[in-house]
């Protein structure tokens, strides 16, 4: 089970090849995925490991940015 934030069942974004299809690609499909994972990889959505852990680095730091800093930490007070 993938544990992707994109949706799958778009035809785009899923696996190309007859099983998943139900018949062969064509040239169509491998162009709409192309494009559509070019979109994805402009809008910075973070759709691999690399990119979910970026996500996660931000969040933190948006989360303690506004916070004091904790002064005794650094001159260990």
């Amino acid at each position: 089970m993938s544990t992707s934030p994109i949706p799958r069942g778009l035809t785009a974004l899923d696996d190309i090849d007859e099983a998943t299809l139900g018949r062969r690609p064509r040239m169509g499909h491998v162009t709409a995925r192309e494009e559509v994972m070019s979109l994805l990889r402009q809008l910075k959505l973070p759709f691999d490991e690399r990119g979910r852990r970026r996500a996660a680095n931000r969040a933190e730091w948006f989360n303690q940015v506004d916070k004091p800093l904790e002064v005794h930490d650094i001159l260990g007070s």
